[in-house]
């Protein structure tokens, strides 16, 4: 699911952890600029309660289309 301003976009799905379980999990990323900038965004939330926080991409570049 896009945002209507096309920055920023939700990924829903289920997963194992560990190659055990089945946890829903929420993906939101952000594209916050041009390539290279590095200040683009990620966060990880599982049904299990683990949520990784709002991160800045480390390496390569959120493109949303």
């Amino acid at each position: 699911m896009c945002s209507a301003d096309g920055k920023s976009a939700s990924i829903f799905g289920t997963a194992t952890v560990n190659g055990s379980g089945s946890f829903d999990f929420r993906i939101d990323v952000t594209d916050n600029s041009e390539p290279g900038a590095g200040h683009d965004t990620y966060r990880i939330r599982l049904s299990n309660g683990y949520d990784s926080g709002t991160q800045t991409l480390a390496g390569g570049n959120i493109q949303l289309h």
